[in-house]
């Protein structure tokens, strides 16, 4: 089964929220799944939906290059057609990471709305919604509370509904244009042509 649209929200947040800690912390850059193997296991490409690469390590790369070591950070977000067992499981491939270089990973699963955290020598953590996801290490300072990373719309205590305001369209729509009825069309005719002879 393809990703569902919970699948690229959830990753896309994820991304977001590291790409605006990037700005004020430049230590790497974060990316959208790029190829990473290993020179000695050509066979074991993969693929995180989003990792991140220090800078000391990317000087070794141009833009043009798969990556050849794992990221420093690894998510992997759950879609339908994955499973978390067996090698080629979520956990296997988190456990895969960490063999090889990465120094954190997050199993991200949508539909549990939890955060499984993987890092060298350390127990897995298990993070809800109420949890706050720490960059560790990796990306120092970074925080985030679970709750944003959901793909879900957060509720703001004031929907449009309840407070008595009609939703409104987005700018540029048919329905956002103002419309003019045939009187005030001419009014308006008249007034630009009368400002278009004034002598200046």
């Amino acid at each position: 089964m393809s990703p569902k649209l919970k699948h690229g929200l959830r990753g896309s947040v994820l991304h977001g929220e590291i790409y605006a800690y990037l700005k004020t912390n430049p230590i790497g850059r974060v990316m959208f799944e790029v190829d990473h193997f290993l020179p000695n296991d050509p066979g074991n490409t993969r693929r995180p939906d989003v990792s991140f690469i220090t800078n000391q390590r990317l000087e070794r790369l141009t833009n043009e290059d798969a990556v050849p070591f794992m990221p420093d950070l690894a998510i992997e977000v759950k879609s339908p057609a994955n499973y978390y067992t067996g090698k080629a499981g979520l956990r296997g491939k988190a456990q895969y990471y960490l063999a090889h270089g990465s120094r954190l990973v997050w199993l991200v699963d949508p539909d549990r709305y939890t955060i499984e955290v993987y890092a060298p020598g350390q127990s897995v953590r298990t993070l809800s919604m109420d949890d706050t996801l720490s960059g560790g290490d990796v990306l120092p300072g970074f925080h985030s509370r679970c709750a944003r990373s959901s793909p879900e719309p957060p509720d703001d205590g004031c929907s449009r509904t309840r407070c008595g305001s009609a939703p409104t369209a987005p700018y540029g729509s048919v329905e956002s244009a103002p419309r003019v009825r045939p009187h005030e069309q001419r009014r308006f005719d008249l007034i630009r042509l009368t400002l278009s002879t004034r002598p200046r």
